[in-house]
């Protein structure tokens, strides 16, 4: 009866796991896999101040207004 028990506790743990696995994966896909897109669209792109980020995408043929530095994570 307790090896039955433990079959079972192991199955029902298993499933739970993979279920969240599954929801979690579809949650973390990307919004643009494509720079260009994100040139048309003039969405906003962070970059940290102080590093060669920002001359590296107004080479890339970002404006101005779409690059935004930080210097802390909030």
């Amino acid at each position: 009866m307790i090896v039955w028990v433990f079959v079972v506790l192991v199955l029902t743990s298993s499933y739970t796991a993979s279920l969240t696995s599954m929801l979690t994966v579809q949650k973390l896909r990307p919004m643009y896999t494509d720079i260009n897109e994100i040139k048309r669209n003039g969405e906003s792109i962070g970059y940290q101040d102080g590093s060669f980020v920002r001359d590296m995408l107004i080479r890339m043929g970002f404006n101005d207004t779409q690059l935004k530095g930080y210097n802390t994570f909030e």
